[in-house]
C-alpha cells in the first residue's frame, strides 16, 4: 500500500512497543471468566524531560514498515520510542593484556 505524500508517520515498532512498567491487564468477569480489554492505538514518545510519554493517535495506510498518523496528539519531530535497551548488571570484560596471547 502506498503512503500519502507528507503524510505523518510512524514505524510500525513504535505501534507495537509497551513500557515495561505499563501491561495490559485482563479485566475479571463473574465465574471466573477474563475479558481482555482491548488498547487503543497509541505510540509512545520521549517528552521535554526525557521521560515515555503515552500519545494516542489513530493509524491509516502502512507499507508493512512504517504506518501513517491520521490523527491524535502527536506531532511531526515528537521522539518516538521504538524498543527499549536491556539493562545488563555485568561489567566489560577486560582487555588482553599487551604482548600475552592466550595460554599465558
Amino acid at each position: 500500500m502506498d503512503l500519502r505524500k507528507n503524510a505523518l508517520t510512524v514505524p510500525n515498532t513504535a505501534l507495537r512497543y509497551h513500557p515495561a512498567s505499563q501491561t495490559t491487564t485482563a479485566a475479571s468477569i463473574g465465574n471466573g471468566r477474563r475479558k481482555i480489554a482491548t488498547p487503543e492505538q497509541a505510540v509512545w514518545i520521549l517528552n521535554a524531560d526525557n521521560k515515555p510519554q503515552r500519545v494516542s493517535v489513530t493509524t491509516g495506510a502502512s507499507d508493512g514498515a512504517y504506518t501513517e498518523v491520521t490523527s491524535g496528539a502527536l506531532k511531526d519531530g515528537d521522539r518516538v520510542i521504538v524498543a527499549a535497551l536491556a539493562k545488563t548488571g555485568s561489567t566489560p570484560a577486560s582487555p588482553t593484556p599487551q604482548g600475552r596471547g592466550p595460554g599465558f
